[in-house]
């Protein structure tokens, strides 16, 4: 069990640094890649599963021992390409502030992403606020969460991972 844990962790890993080069190991993540890019959303979890009904096939016609280890295994991989490699994940920012022209302009100066505003009030002070809403890819988040903290210390930004995403985003094209 270490081995199928601790070889699934370390095969995430080396796929996930394959990926952040804009490699591929040639395997599934070539097709979850294509798939990504074709619909805008992580589509690991697509593979996990075809992966998964596979290995189950496996099991029925050699073994479930080695078939239910293999799934644990791409499991692992898989948790681990999530958490390293974010290409294809989306947060809500919802940023309350009293800068929205230069929050806005700076969410398009780093992400290309545009934002919508809505005039607000705040209930405990009764004061007039901006409400910035955004959709920024999960790389660069911390990026404009670090420059809106600059701009306006006191703004209160919500952080919301997106589950999915309909209408154009703009993607970054590889060079």
């Amino acid at each position: 069990m270490l081995i199928t844990i601790f070889g699934g962790m370390i095969n995430g890993l080396v796929i996930s640094i394959c990926l952040l080069m804009n490699a591929t190991t040639g395997g599934t993540d070539f097709i979850s890649i294509f798939l990504s890019e074709r619909k805008g959303f992580d589509a690991f979890n697509i593979i996990l599963g075809a992966n998964a009904v596979v290995l189950v096939v496996a099991g029925l016609l050699f073994g479930w021992d080695r078939a239910l280890y293999s799934i644990i295994f791409q499991y692992v991989t898989t948790m681990v390409i999530h958490t390293l490699y974010r290409k294809y994940q989306q947060i809500t920012l919802f940023i309350v502030t009293d800068h929205p022209d230069e929050i806005c302009d700076l969410i398009s100066n780093i992400s290309h992403h545009g934002a919508t505003t809505w005039k607000a009030q705040g209930y405990y002070n009764h004061t007039d606020r901006t409400l910035v809403y955004s959709i920024v890819s999960s790389a660069e988040a911390n990026k404009v969460v670090k420059a809106i903290k600059e701009i306006d210390k006191s703004a209160f930004i919500n952080l919301i991972k997106t589950q999915q995403l309909l209408g154009r985003f703009y993607r970054r094209r590889e060079e």
